[in-house]
């Protein structure tokens, strides 16, 4: 049989958190890191630092790639987007 990775969404809290995490990395403040910032994220989570971020370590190898970083990116574009649409 093929093997399947079995990924559950993040819960409100483990995003709001990763969220947060997110932000401490993102020194321009544009809702994206770029590749110093990614690094920097990377680094800290790899090295245990940045446990908020684990939700989004869906291959469970204890690093951030970028596949991983551009779903944190995405999950909260799409909820800065949401929030925006309420106002």
């Amino acid at each position: 049989f093929p093997s399947t990775t079995l990924f559950r969404s993040p819960t409100a809290e483990q995003t709001s958190s990763a969220k947060a995490s997110l932000a401490k990395y993102d020194a321009d403040n544009n809702g994206m890191l770029d590749q110093t910032e990614s690094d920097k994220l990377k680094a800290d989570y790899a090295a245990g630092n940045e446990t908020d971020a684990k939700v989004f370590d869906v291959n469970n190898d204890g690093k951030l790639d970028d596949t991983e970083i551009a779903a944190i990116e995405k999950d909260g574009a799409a909820k800065k987007k949401k929030k925006n649409k309420s106002e």
